[in-house]
């Protein structure tokens, strides 16, 4: 099957002409003939539909008309479709908004506490080991470094705070 003249299509620009139908190349796709009235209005219709239906493959129009379908329902469908995509879209952010307060009304003040309570535990082990000696060790020394460690620790935890 050959491909249909391409789009957009056309009627005559003078009153005589009006009943023909030009494809984008300027040449006549069809003459409609009938009444006056009815041939300049037919062919403004012909054009109407071809040029609105631009891109879509003819089978699949011919399908639509065979299932007793138009493509004002399937664009009523799909608009449809759209405003239930947004609807929820909406619904998800309200739902995760709520999450997102009440993650900080309940769980950051949990999380601080332990905060507190893990710096409090940093600071009894940095006594404890300086009541070992440890801050006094060899910088290579497993207890230098573990002493070290827990200052660091201890810094950064204060630093944020």
């Amino acid at each position: 099957m050959s491909e249909h003249t391409k789009e957009p299509w056309h009627t005559g620009k003078n009153h005589n002409a009006e009943r023909f139908i030009y494809g984008e190349d300027g040449w006549a796709v069809a003459e409609c003939v009938q009444s006056k009235d009815k041939m300049f209005a037919n062919a403004r219709r012909i054009v109407a539909c071809v040029n609105a239906c631009a891109g879509y493959e003819t089978e699949y129009l011919e399908n639509l008309v065979f299932l007793g379908d138009t493509i004002l329902n399937r664009i009523n469908e799909n608009v449809k479709e759209l405003n239930l995509a947004d609807q929820q879209c909406e619904e998800l952010h309200r739902e995760v908004t709520a999450l997102k307060s009440g993650l900080y009304d309940s769980v950051l003040p949990k999380i601080m506490q332990q905060r507190d309570e893990l710096l409090t535990g940093l600071k009894v082990a940095k006594i404890e080991l300086e009541i070992q000696g440890c801050a006094d060790l060899e910088p290579d020394d497993v207890g230098y470094l573990n002493y070290k460690t827990v200052i660091n620790a201890i810094e950064k935890a204060e630093a944020t705070s």
